[in-house]
């Protein structure tokens, strides 16, 4: 179907890719004009692009599904690949119910070197689980196991975005890591020493969630050997917060963030983060906020406001110029809850967005923290070394090409080096200075430019879908309150 006119484009330009700031080098090239005002950043947790687009890809590939616009094909499997080389189908993955080990070490085995077979031999997937290779399972973009008959597809906005908008089918990992790291690189492009893993190891006392209010200790490595400190980065005094005062052992040190940098060039930021506090099946964990206690110990704290409250800012015209958005537990596609309610979750806060003034001038980036770990068939390790699996990354906006796939290796990081071309903004660069050739960060990932044409008609939001909950399923939520609050 043939777009028509939102608004006119006031300056047409390709944004420029990401440059780095080393010590000595010249300044960056000023960004070119470009009509996008605000750029929102949607996490939701724990899948694979193989997982929710491989059949997707497989379906345009096979004329199945039509993409209008550019029409472009994408990297999708509808196979895995077991050790010993035999390629089984992948089966629906169940809407509720799965639980798939996905730390690091997990994801090491599971890349096995770049073969991509390594799957069948991570905790939680193998021939005993139901169903049989549980990891190995994908959702379908034409049916599924969701609606009230059980046999539509559990992901219908997501594949409405996919067709219409465009697709980046090499999304990385920006290192193998779990939830808390995939949400906390969005602050600092940095791990700051973290090895990946969520915070573990409770001390007594902690509000909740990962951060430096929690109590928690995550691993950290201090230069000879992986330690547990505590799962906060100090302020630039040190300070940790009231829960670790008196604390005299190893900790992570300060690093900037870009929250940081939104204020000292006065572009309005909001953390849109779940309930906006602790709880249960809040999403405190996902927040980001609390792991930085310069931020969580200041003023930015102010900043960080409950997810349901980006629709209301948006039709009032008060949405920021950044803003990074997790849900609560419950919709956040987190297994074993529920996949198609985050889905309906996504439809209510995307077609917010496009149907406010926002809208004209707003480009969406929605992916997902990590893999979770279910399968994928692209090897990182032939772009970086350190790239854990691929992401779902679709970017939604006007001036998103339609139904284009941007092939361009990159991971979250580009997002960033995105936000600061947008908005003239210095690169945070902890790569800087660095001995590691294959080091990546805002200055120097791949920023998603190609994605975008400002020359094009403006595209029109399309309208969301919402699916139905199958009985049976609102009966296992049901019987599992909190379900997707795992550790992981």
């Amino acid at each position: 179907m043939r777009r028509t006119s939102v608004w006119l484009c006031a300056a047409f330009a390709a944004i420029l890719t990401g440059l780095s700031l080393a010590a000595g080098s010249a300044p960056p090239v000023p960004a070119a004009r470009t009509p996008i005002k605000h750029v929102v950043i949607i996490e939701e947790e724990n899948h694979s692009f193989d997982n929710l687009l491989g059949k997707f890809c497989y379906q345009v590939s096979e004329g199945n599904i039509f993409r209008p616009g550019k029409d472009s094909r994408c990297s999708g499997a509808h196979r895995g690949l077991l050790p010993d080389g035999s390629r089984p189908p992948l089966a629906q993955t169940p809407d509720t119910g799965l639980s798939i080990n996905h730390g690091v070490k997990a994801q090491i085995t599971e890349i096995d070197g770049g073969k991509m077979d390594g799957w069948a031999r991570a905790p939680g997937c193998s021939s005993g689980t139901h169903p049989a290779y549980a990891c190995m399972t994908a959702f379908g973009p034409i049916d599924g196991t969701c609606g009230t008959d059980g046999t539509q597809t559990c992901i219908p906005n997501l594949v409405h975005y996919a067709t219409d908008f465009t697709v980046a089918d090499h999304s990385f990992e920006f290192v193998r890591a779990s939830s808390w790291a995939g949400h906390m690189i969005l602050a600092s492009a940095t791990l700051d020493g973290f090895q990946g893993d969520n915070p573990t190891l409770p001390t007594s006392g902690g509000a909740g969630g990962w951060g430096c209010d929690s109590g928690q200790l995550a691993p950290w490595w201090n230069g000879t050997k992986q330690i547990h400190v505590p799962s906060c980065v100090p302020d630039t005094t040190g300070d940790m917060g009231s829960h670790w005062t008196g604390y005299s052992g190893a900790h992570a040190p300060y690093v900037p963030t870009m929250f940081d940098t939104f204020d000292l060039a006065s572009v309005s930021w909001k953390i849109y983060g779940g309930a906006g506090g602790p709880g249960s099946d809040s999403g405190y964990i996902w927040t980001i906020c609390p792991t930085y206690f310069e931020c969580l110990g200041s003023s930015q704290d102010n900043h960080l406001v409950p997810a349901d409250q980006l629709v209301t800012d948006a039709q009032a015209g008060q949405l920021p110029k950044v803003s990074f958005v997790s849900p609560i537990t419950a919709n956040s596609t987190h297994e074993p809850a529920s996949v198609s309610v985050g889905d309906n979750w996504l439809g209510t806060v995307i077609g917010g967005l496009m149907n406010s003034s926002a809208w004209a001038s707003t480009a969406i980036f929605l992916t997902w923290d990590d893999c979770g770990c279910f399968y994928d068939h692209v090897n990182p390790l032939a772009y970086n070394p350190h790239y854990g699996p691929r992401l779902p990354m679709v970017i939604i906006s006007p001036y998103a090409k339609q139904g284009y796939t941007d092939p361009m290796p990159t991971s979250v990081m580009g997002v960033l080096g995105f936000i600061e071309q947008t908005f003239k903004l210095p690169p945070l660069n902890p790569c800087a200075g660095s001995q590691v050739t294959t080091c990546m960060d805002d200055a120097n990932s791949y920023d998603f430019s190609n994605a975008f044409d400002y020359s094009q008609t403006p595209l029109p939001g399309i309208p969301s879908v919402r699916t139905a909950i199958p009985r049976r399923e609102r009966a296992w939520l049901r019987a599992h309150p909190g379900a997707g609050n795992e550790p992981t």
